[in-house]
């Protein structure tokens, strides 16, 4: 029993699925005829035809459009429709352009708090080789965590316990083009318990010492999320 419930779909629409019809571009999905009877078709049929033509496109277009089909279509939470886009996101031989599809494709179908969605997306950020695709995945992070996520959270904060402001070991006079300080600030303002006395320090240092406007910001507006009114937390 695990396949996702209909809506359901006609074989003429499936064919036309898989032939790259019109009719069931993004924005346009498919209908159901009145007449139709035993020759309906499942969503999750639908799913496991996009998902095979994904793995099989022999182009990163043909692949990157499929997932942007899949990403828009799936029913949210489906089994087959992640796998396909954490396959992708972790596939190093897959294109850029791809493995950022497979990511966009996540953010609509991973419910928050789904581990198999924050452990694809931990191990992107720790094993990509490309800032674009390692920022995506941790700005997806932040909003793909429950409360007090033991993944996201460490990652977080290993990020935060860099030693890159002013006087510090790893300060660069002109910004880290590199750095992913403002999605770890996002991704701890997500997760952290409230009074976290370690998050706080963390955080109000980067509110009154980074350089960069911009985590600055971020912190402040994490620090109010984070803040427990029944405590004075000495930062």
């Amino acid at each position: 029993r695990g396949r996702e419930s209909p809506p359901l779909v006609s074989r003429q629409s499936l064919i036309a699925l898989r032939s790259g019809a019109a009719s069931l571009s993004v924005g346009a999905p498919a209908r159901r005829r009145r007449d139709e009877s035993d020759d309906e078709l499942c969503a999750w049929e639908i799913v496991a035809v996009l998902v095979k033509e994904t793995h099989e496109a022999k182009t990163v277009d043909a692949r990157r459009k499929l997932l942007t089909r899949l990403g828009a279509e799936a029913p949210v939470g489906s089994v087959l429709a992640v796998r396909c886009a954490r396959r992708c996101i972790l596939d190093k031989t897959q294109s850029i352009a791809v493995r950022r599809a497979a990511l966009a494709a996540l953010a609509r179908l991973g419910p928050r708090g789904d581990q198999r969605v924050v452990s694809a997306l931990v191990r992107c950020i720790q094993q990509d080789g490309t800032h674009e695709v390692r920022l995506q995945a941790f700005n997806l992070l932040a909003l793909k965590s429950a409360k007090r996520d033991p993944l996201a959270y460490n990652l977080a904060m290993k990020h935060l316990r860099k030693q890159d402001l002013p006087g510090e070991p790893h300060f660069k006079p002109n910004g880290d083009p590199q750095a992913l300080t403002e999605a770890a600030i996002d991704t701890i303002a997500a997760v952290a318990p409230r009074g976290d006395s370690e998050a706080w320090r963390l955080l109000a240092r980067r509110a009154s010492d980074a350089s960069a406007g911009g985590v600055r910001v971020a912190a402040v507006r994490a620090l109010a999320r984070i803040v427990d009114g029944n405590e004075m937390v000495d930062g």
